[in-house]
């Protein structure tokens, strides 16, 4: 089986065009040698014709030793005929001949002569003799020197006349000196054996050690060859070819030990490999084939040739200096040669080594390696291998790798029972990268399911991915269907299934039930304290059990859902740097196993973490992570989870149309905003909204997540405050007694934490009695400071240092102010949410205004223009400047100049002012 070496240029890939060695001045050290040849010289110009055989491996140096001696040669008077052969020519009768006269140092006529002969077409045998006669008249004008390199590729017809010369040398004038091989090949061996069986002189180079390897490469690398030199000693055997295209690469910012080798060294290889007879290249692919299992025996059986063969090919290989102990020297050689086999050639081989190492008992992933390298739809065979080898590859995190397999064995003969499976085992190494790409392969497991075939882990699978994509329906049938079939006996599983559906949708009738058995099952038990705080808070019972899953339970395919759980649990119980701590141990350890998806998750986690505690940038940078390593589109419903997160993060940190963007251009499931995933993002959204003054459209938004969150009681503020939320906007909408009255709900809730309860007293001491406010904001400020939200503590700071001056303590206020600045600029969050909700009094200035100030403001000439109070109107109403230059027909621009002379005129400095103002005695 022979390797296409003729092409393999053609199909590498390279960065750049191929260099060459040309210009490296290699001075390889042949002791003695040069000198031997002279004296052959000196000895057949006496009339004693001679034959020296010059043996060595590749690039050992044979070549330029017959160069230096010509040359030499030369100089001395002597006529030099040359040859080099090649495999290229090898078919070319009389190729070498041909070569050897074409010079222009001979007599006239002769070249012509020779060539007339050459074509007559008559016996070889006359030719030969012919010749010989030429050479005999050109050897009486003085010494003659006839020089053929490689000559283990000369052509039969050339090789045969060098044996009819060689026999009758004696008197005659002529040196006849060759290069070959040191090690015999098959189709060369005989001839080598009739040129050595008369006399002559033998010179044998040894490869070149690391002191010659030195001298070979210093003149590119400078000093630091010498240095190196024993590493490219290693890589190349000497070879000083490998040798130089190392020094090349190095020289060129290439390493030359590491894994991927420079276009140098890949064109090298392949100049060795193509140098090689048919079986040598065949032997060097199979050990490529084989790897560790490139035993002598097993190269024979896959070849079909006897060991010795391979014995000597490997001694071939190994003069070569590609290899060392029946391995490649330099790590990416068996992959070059993999790379540039053609591929059905190549597919043959790996399907054949496959059969042969299972017939040996190799491991099942080192039998699958050969058939997803050969690509073929395998034999019956084959399917129990590759199923195991995935299931080995998954528990070694080689989640490529056992996709390949799965795929490649879907691609077989399967009964019902095997693709059933294959394809639940393929669904679930698909979790770990990118769950959206199990889609294609549901509605078969899906109707397995429904027909009572799924093991428990694999209807487990299932209905976790119809969760995944929000099927919420469908995951009831589903649950229904798994019971009645009895597929969910195991406790810990059916927990862990109930504990998706809370994290997705909350609390629903019917769907998960809890379990009776689950009390003997440790982990089933973790679980279902877990989801006590999607229906109460996380209490000090949810935190144990969260840090007990934590500690306990290490991260894998059945339990990535519930240490995520117990890490929200976390977060959500201020233990923030425990949390922080995890996520970014998890998302190292789900890095390193190659679980894009995992380290999705927990890229999210940690940016929930960032954000609860106020450190938005952190926050954003760890969301647009999640994002980046799973795409939205694969995130299925639970996209809502960094979008919220990453949002939130942008619009408190003042980057609007950044987060309006995001919103914008994000296409989300439809069934997402019916998850608690969804709500979050409404949430998150209605946020947005209000910082750019579309309280309208925030409203609306926390309206339906008020909605959404009582349908799936979810309505936990610790869990989703959207009261607060909603308040807030109402207090812009200036309808401060609905805003109290979600705040006084709120306060009734259960579940309500102290970053809930901190937001909401904020809120409340804006809205209530002036008297109270200053004690409100304090009650605030305390529970933000024990929650760790640095950004709602800021703006609790800030609310209170107004409050302070308005109660007359200037110096206090001074001091909570510079505090609050310094929470928020450890935020780095942007100064819009900052103004303080104020209730409007008959009769009151705006926040922050005395009495006599604005009275005296009302004395003076500052009403507004009809055009001024039309806009005033619809800003302080909550329309945004697009939406006020849309209505009344004007340009943003003259809405700005009408806003800057309103706020002006009115000492206002928010619309959230306006409000106020419009809601007590008229201004204009």
């Amino acid at each position: 089986m022979g390797v296409d070496f003729e092409n393999a240029y053609d199909r590498m890939e390279l960065q750049s065009r191929a260099p060459t060695t040309a210009g490296f001045p290699p001075a390889l050290p042949y002791p003695g040698t040069l000198t031997l040849l002279q004296d052959l010289l000196t000895e057949s110009s006496a009339s004693r014709g001679r034959l020296a055989v010059v043996s060595g491996g590749q690039a050992s140096g044979k070549t330029r030793l017959l160069n230096e001696f010509a040359e030499t040669a030369e100089e001395g008077g002597a006529l030099l005929l040359r040859a080099s052969a090649s495999r290229g020519e090898s078919a070319l009768r009389f190729g070498i001949v041909e070569q050897l006269f074409c010079t222009t140092r001979l007599p006239i006529g002769v070249a012509d002569r020779i060539a007339g002969l050459l074509t007559a077409g008559g016996e070889d045998t006359t030719a030969f003799r012919a010749i010989f006669a030429v050479m005999l008249d050109l050897a009486r004008g003085g010494p003659l020197v006839v020089t053929v390199d490689d000559v283990q590729f000369a052509d039969p017809q050339s090789q045969q006349l060098l044996l009819y010369l060689h026999r009758r040398l004696g008197p005659a004038r002529i040196l006849l000196v060759v290069t070959e091989w040191n090690t015999p090949r098959p189709g060369t061996s005989a001839f080598s054996a009739e040129l050595t069986r008369r006399p002559h002189e033998r010179v044998l180079l040894a490869r070149p050690g690391v002191a010659e390897v030195a001298g070979l490469i210093t003149p590119r690398l400078g000093a630091g060859g010498a240095a190196l030199a024993p590493l490219v000693h290693r890589l190349s055997g000497g070879n000083a070819l490998l040798a130089l295209a190392l020094a090349m690469d190095l020289h060129n910012a290439g390493v030359p030990g590491g894994r991927e080798p420079g276009v140098a060294f890949r064109h090298a290889v392949l100049e060795c490999l193509y140098r090689c007879d048919a079986p040598l290249r065949d032997v060097a692919y199979s050990l490529a084939v084989l790897g560790d299992y490139a035993q002598a025996d097993n190269v024979s059986r896959l070849l079909g040739i006897t060991t010795d063969e391979v014995a000597q090919a490997v001694a071939v290989l190994t003069e070569a200096g590609l290899l060392s102990d029946g391995a490649f020297r330099h790590p990416s050689v068996p992959e070059l040669l993999l790379e540039t086999m053609p591929a059905e050639q190549r597919g043959a081989q790996n399907l054949a080594a496959a059969s042969l190492l299972d017939r040996c008992g190799a491991p099942p992933t080192e039998i699958a390696r050969q058939l997803v390298m050969g690509g073929q739809p395998p034999e019956p065979w084959a399917v129990p291998v590759l199923r195991e080898a995935a299931d080995q590859a998954l528990a070694a995190d080689r989640v490529q790798f056992a996709i390949k397999c799965l795929r490649l064995a879907l691609s077989a003969g399967l009964t019902d029972g095997q693709r059933i499976r294959i394809t639940a085992m393929l669904v679930r190494a698909l979790d770990r990268l990118n769950p959206a790409a199990a889609a294609p392969h549901l509605p078969e497991l899906l109707s397995a399911l429904r027909r009572g075939e799924l093991t428990g882990r694999d209807t487990a699978v299932v209905i976790r991915n119809a969760l995944w994509n929000g099927r919420l329906t469908e995951v009831a049938d589903l649950m229904r269907t798994a019971n009645t079939h009895a597929l969910l006996t195991e406790p810990g599983i059916a927990a862990e299934l109930r504990l998706n559906q809370y994290i997705l949708f909350g609390q629903l009738p019917e769907s998960f039930p809890a379990r009776e058995d689950a009390a003997g099952n440790i982990f089933a038990r973790a679980i279902d304290a877990l989801c006590t705080m999607w229906r109460s808070g996380p209490d000090a019972s949810v935190i144990a059990s969260a840090e007990q899953v934590l500690t306990n339970y290490s991260l894998g395919d059945t339990t990535v859902s519930t240490i995520a759980a117990a890490l929200s649990i976390f977060t959500h119980g201020n233990r923030h740097d425990e949390a922080a701590t995890w996520c970014e141990r998890l998302i190292a350890d789900a890095t390193r196993r190659g679980a894009a998806s995992w380290t999705a998750v927990f890229s999210y986690l940690r940016a929930e973490v960032a954000l609860r505690r106020g450190d938005l940038a952190v926050a954003r940078d760890y969301a647009e992570e999640a994002l980046r390593r799973l795409a939205p589109e694969h995130w299925g419903v639970l996209v809502g989870y960094p979008l919220s997160v990453l949002a939130n993060a942008l619009t408190w940190l003042g980057e609007h149309d950044r987060a309006g963007e995001v919103m914008r251009t994000t296409v989300t499931p439809a069934p997402m905003l019916s998850t608690l995933c969804g709500i979050r993002y409404l949430q998150a959204r209605g946020r947005h909204y209000l910082a750019t003054e579309r309280v309208f459209a925030a409203a609306k938004d926390f309206r339906q997540v008020g909605t959404l969150a009582r349908e799936r009681n979810l309505d936990v503020p610790s869990l989703v405050p959207w009261r607060t939320d909603l308040a807030e906007a109402s207090a812009q909408l200036n309808r401060p007694a609905e805003a109290r009255d979600l705040l006084h709900q709120q306060f009734q809730q259960r579940g309500l934490d102290g970053r809930a309860r901190g937001a909401a007293l904020r809120l409340l001491a804006g809205l209530g009695d002036p008297a109270r406010r200053v004690g409100l904001l304090k009650q605030s400020v305390s529970a933000l400071e024990a929650a760790c939200d640095r950004y709602e503590l800021g703006r609790a700071l800030h609310d209170l240092s107004q409050a302070q001056r308005q109660a007359g303590d200037v110096e206090r206020s001074r001091q909570t102010a510079s505090r609050a600045a310094q929470e928020m600029k450890a935020c780095h969050a942007s100064d819009t949410g900052l103004a303080p909700v104020a209730a409007p009094e008959p009769g009151s200035p705006p926040a922050g205004r005395p009495r006599a100030a604005a009275a005296d403001d009302r004395a003076a000439d500052m009403t507004l223009s009809k055009a001024e109070q039309r806009v005033a109107t619809l800003a302080a109403q909550g329309h945004s400047n697009r939406q006020i230059a849309r209505t009344l027909y004007i340009t943003m621009s003259t809405v700005e100049q009408h806003l800057t002379r309103v706020y002006r005129k009115l000492n206002a400095r928010c619309r959230e002012d306006l409000a106020l103002l419009l809601a007590g005695p008229r201004v204009f």
